[in-house]
């Protein structure tokens, strides 16, 4: 078993920050979710120019990531 990570959403917010500073550079649009060691969400941005269907791919994605 993989011990349990606590983020707060402070800690949230700087990892939404840094991928939204990643992909300001790599000129992509994308849609960063952050979630807690159960899967569930803390902080979601998605970016201008990001497709709807980003927003449900990032939070699919780190759910699963989490589990």
């Amino acid at each position: 078993m993989r011990p349990a990570l606590a983020l707060e959403l402070n800690d949230a917010q700087r990892l939404l920050a840094a991928a939204a500073a990643e992909a300001h550079r790599d000129g992509s649009h994308v849609a960063v979710a952050v979630v807690d060691g159960g899967g569930r969400l803390i902080a979601f941005q998605r970016l201008d120019g990001a497709s709807a269907a980003a927003a449900d791919a990032a939070i699919a994605k780190a759910r699963m990531a989490a589990l």
